[in-house]
């Protein structure tokens, strides 16, 4: 998994498609609803602001694990669909 830092860049590239010019860390503290000073506490840190970034990528349309571990969202389709197919014949058999 990704540290604070790197989630926090890859955020940068992500909203650079959407400005012009640099993504300053206050831009991701925008993002993220969050004061400049807590994103920068918690980036020193290392403490990933899991919430902030759920509401996010929810927000974005945007997987969570492409955001933290770097796996596109084709790759989790099939596991994601077993899980739930499993669980639904597991929570009708009962």
């Amino acid at each position: 998994m990704k540290n604070f830092d790197e989630i926090i860049e890859n955020m940068k590239d992500v909203i650079s498609f959407e400005v012009k010019g640099a993504v300053l860390d206050s831009a991701i503290a925008n993002e993220l609803g969050v004061s400049s000073g807590l994103l920068a506490t918690n980036k020193s840190r290392n403490k990933i602001m899991y919430e902030e970034l759920l509401v996010w990528c929810a927000k974005k349309k945007i997987s969570i694990n492409s955001l933290l571990f770097e796996q596109s969202a084709e790759s989790l389709i099939i596991p994601t669909n077993e899980l739930y197919m499993n669980r639904q014949h597991f929570l009708h058999a009962q």
